[in-house]
Parts: C-alpha cells; sequence; structure tokens
C-alpha cells in the first residue's frame, strides 16, 4: 500500500468514528462499517505511572554498564601488574640484535670529502653518479640462462623420478622454483638515456668516477662497514686487532670505520685497490682528516702482495669486490688467498641483491667444504651473521641473506644523486668467519660468543625457550 493511500484510509477512518462516537455511547465497544473495524481508543494517559520502574530495557542497560565496569577494572589490574619491574634486555637478547640505528658520517669526513670536491664540475659529478648507479644496476639481476643448473630438471612422478626438459623454472641456490619477483626478463634502460638498453658491466674508476663514488657512495659503505665491525666488538669484546687488510678499499672505507670502532688499536693498515685514482683519493682524504686518523701506520698498493707466515693479518676485509670480479674461478682464488693471509677473523661483504647474495653463499659453501674435508689444520667458525656450522637454511628457497643500514646522507650525496631525502637505506650479503674452535661454557659461564649466539636463536624463535632448550 502506498504511504498515501494509508494516510488517507487513516483520516476516514477517524472521521468516521468521530462522527458516530456519540451514537453509540461507548467508547469501548468499536464500530464496524463499510468492513472497517474501529479499534477502542487508547487507555487514558493519567494510567502511565502505573507502569513498572524498571523494565527489561532498564536491566540489559544496567547488567552492560557492570560488564563495562568490570573489563576496566580488569584491563587496570592488568595494566599495573605490566608496570611492575620485570628483567628486559639480557644480555644474550643484546648480543643477538644486529641492527644500530642511523650511522652518520662523521663531520671531519664530510668536510675533508667537500674539500676535495669543491673544485669538480657539478654537471660531470652527476653525470658520473648515473654511469656508477647504471652499471650497479646492470648486474643486479640474475642471468636466467647463466644461472639455470646445467643437468637436466627432475621431477617426481608415479615411476620415480623422470627426465624433464621444461627449462621454465630458475635455479637460485640449487633449487628450482618459479622466476623470483627480482629475476625478470626486461631490458634495464640507461638512466642517463632511457632509449639505451644496459647490459651487464663493471666500470673501471679513473679521476672521474673516484670523485663520483667519493660522492654517491662512500657515505653508505662506511656505514655497512662499520655495522658489521660493530657487531663484531660485540661478539668479541676483548678483539683488538693490529693489522688490517682491505682488499678493495676504494676511497680507505675500512680504515675509517675501523678507526671508528677500534681506534688507536689499530697499528697497520694496508689497502689494495686496482685504480690508482682511487688510491689517490684516498690519501688526500686522510690527509685533510688531520689528526683525526688514529691508526698508527698505513699503505696502499694496487696489487694484493703474496702472503708471508709472518706478515698476516688480525682482520681481512673484502668489501663489495666478489661483483667486479669477472667469474667464478677468479672469485674462488682471491677468496683463496685472503684467507691464507687471515690470522683471525675474515669479512666478506657484497651487495644485497640475489646476485651478492649469491656470491656470499658460495663463499659459505666453499668453507663448509673445507671444514667437511678438514683441509685446514686449524679449525674455523663462522661469527656472523649466524654463529653456527650447519647448513643455510635459505639454501633450498627463492630467499636469499641480506640486511639492510640506514644511513645519513651528507649534502654532497644528496646534490649527486638529485635526492631530496636526507636518508638512505643501502642492502648489503655478508659473512663474518674467524679461525679457531667455536668457544664453549667454561666454569658454567657462558662465553659472549655462546651467548651471542643464543640471543640471536631466543630473537628468532622468541624468548619463550630458555637457554637450555637453545643449547
Amino acid at each position: 500500500m502506498k504511504k498515501s493511500s494509508g494516510i488517507r484510509l487513516l483520516s476516514y477512518t477517524r472521521n468516521l468514528y468521530n462522527k458516530h462516537i456519540h451514537e453509540e455511547g461507548n467508547l469501548h465497544s468499536g464500530y464496524k462499517k463499510a468492513n472497517v473495524v474501529i479499534p477502542p481508543p487508547p487507555e487514558p494517559y493519567s494510567r502511565l505511572n502505573e507502569l513498572p520502574t524498571e523494565t527489561e530495557a532498564d536491566a540489559l542497560i544496567k547488567e552492560s554498564v557492570e560488564s563495562l565496569d568490570t573489563f576496566y577494572k580488569e584491563y587496570y589490574e592488568e595494566y599495573i601488574e605490566r608496570k611492575k619491574p620485570v628483567v628486559r634486555d639480557i644480555e644474550p637478547i643484546k648480543l643477538g640484535r644486529k641492527y644500530i640505528g642511523m650511522i652518520v658520517l662523521p663531520q671531519f669526513l664530510i668536510e675533508a670529502a667537500m674539500e676535495y670536491l669543491k673544485d669538480k664540475d657539478k654537471k660531470l659529478l652527476r653525470v658520473d653518479t648515473l654511469r656508477i648507479i647504471d652499471s650497479l644496476r646492470s648486474t643486479e639481476k640474475l642471468n636466467l640462462e647463466k644461472y639455470k643448473k646445467n643437468s637436466k630438471l627432475r621431477v617426481k612422478s608415479e615411476n620415480g623420478l623422470e627426465e624433464n626438459d621444461d627449462t621454465s623454472n630458475v635455479y637460485i641456490n640449487g633449487k628450482a622454483a618459479e622466476t623470483p619477483k627480482n629475476v625478470v626478463k626486461d631490458q634495464v634502460h640507461s638512466l642517463l638515456n632511457n632509449e639505451v638498453v644496459l647490459s651487464p658491466h663493471n666500470l673501471e674508476y679513473g679521476r672521474r668516477e673516484s670523485s663520483a663514488y667519493l660522492a654517491s657512495r662512500f657515505p653508505s659503505t662506511f656505514g655497512v662497514i662499520t655495522n658489521i665491525f660493530n657487531e663484531i666488538s660485540k661478539r668479541i669484546p676483548d678483539f683488538k686487532p693490529k693489522r688490517i687488510l682491505d682488499y678493495g678499499c676504494g676511497p680507505g672505507t675500512t680504515l675509517w670505520s675501523a678507526n671508528e670502532i677500534w681506534g688507536g688499536k689499530v697499528e697497520y693498515y694496508y689497502g689494495v685497490d686496482v685504480s690508482e685514482n682511487m688510491l689517490e683519493l684516498a690519501e688526500s682524504i686522510i690527509e685533510s682528516s688531520g689528526d683525526n686518523l688514529k691508526v698508527k701506520e698505513r699503505r696502499f698498493e694496487r696489487y694484493l702482495a703474496p702472503e708471508r707466515e709472518d706478515k698476516k693479518y688480525d682482520v681481512v676485509v673484502s668489501s663489495f669486490t666478489f661483483s667486479e670480479l669477472y667469474n667464478d674461478d677468479l672469485r674462488k682464488k682471491t677468496l683463496e688467498s685472503l684467507w691464507s693471509q687471515t690470522r683471525d677473523v675474515l669479512v666478506l661483504v657484497d651487495r644485497g641483491t640475489a646476485l651478492g647474495g649469491k656470491y656470499i653463499s658460495d663463499a659459505r659453501k666453499w668453507f663448509m667444504g673445507r671444514k667437511k674435508a678438514k683441509e685446514d689444520q686449524e679449525e674455523f667458525h663462522f661469527l656472523a651473521p649466524c654463529p653456527h656450522d650447519k647448513e643455510c637454511p635459505l639454501e633450498t628457497s627463492t630467499m636469499w641473506c641480506h640486511f639492510s643500514q640506514r644511513v645519513q646522507r651528507p649534502e654532497m650525496t644528496m646534490k649527486s644523486k638529485h635526492a631530496k631525502s636526507n636518508e638512505e637505506d643501502l642492502k648489503y650479503s655478508y659473512l663474518v668467519v674467524r679461525r679457531g674452535s667455536r668457544p664453549l661454557a667454561v666454569d658454567g659461564n657462558e662465553s659472549l660468543e655462546k651467548e651471542s649466539y643464543i640471543g640471536i636463536t631466543l630473537l628468532e624463535y622468541g624468548t619463550f625457550l630458555s637457554k637450555q632448550d637453545v643449547l
């Protein structure tokens, strides 16, 4: 029924009732005409005060209020309970933490770099920065054909293992899987000219490229190396390296990170880089830094000197160099040479891409092979990032081990990259290996290295585990 029709019917009924109300003489008898039943009038309004004071709705409201009151009382009691003093940040958890917050390049290094760059052409500096970024982008994608496994793929069937010629899958760390997100067949175009398709290449660092590297990459690589050295100093508090070898030193990045963490404890620094212009840049930064460098002696060379038993190094670092080497054989020989010159700790760092992660993973597998074959007379163990000597669980996945370090961009970096933000995150993969057997508990007190292992396990699997569960 339409609304207007209902209103008319109600009006008609009311008028009809009023017309004959006195004829009937009974207000409660009703009136029937034209098949319309007239209901009796409602009870007088004066009878409303006879209604009960508490209705069903009132009871529901009262119950709701009481329930809410109980909830807030319980919540307050729990809040008070949580505010009671508790044991937080136990030593294993502290040692298991990796991140140290944003790293800022020391002001004296910023001033030294600005002094070196002040007479450089700013337009060329920008162009060369884009060339460096292009070279990194050209090699950061996995080559599908190059990294397919040589043997044919095998799949399970009802009859067992059968050969399969399907090569649509890509192998990462030895496992066949669908092409991961970072592995693409799309072409990579140059930032300088979008019409140019990049082919995998590495730059040779001349004077211009070295200046662009100082402006654009030096702060972020400094942050990464400083993070790793800080982690080593936490794991081994009494570690005081006297001799450091920096393979692929660039503008002396490792030198300044070691200067921040260990200061005057380092007596000798040996930097190696194939670029003569990069070595000149490193010397220039040192001269401009004045007395801020606490390392007592330093030497730079273009090529790595042959190892000598009496000239080994407490810390050997290879930072972002494996990606610059042309093949796996060269990387393997370089790794063997660096390990032979390591007296205590070897640090390997590369980019946090799938390819950089693969190079670090290959290095770890090389060490695992030596451990199984017992090729080293002296034992060694993995110190970081995961202090265990088991197979890496990521070997059977399409993921790779990498981390990220945030750094504050100085003005020179923001200008060279045309960046609006003064913060930058650099992803990296790394491995720290130390000679000697893994320290064990002595007299019931855990060593700091073992405590760090416990801390990482607790962070990874939850603090509901006890030390006994971890050990």
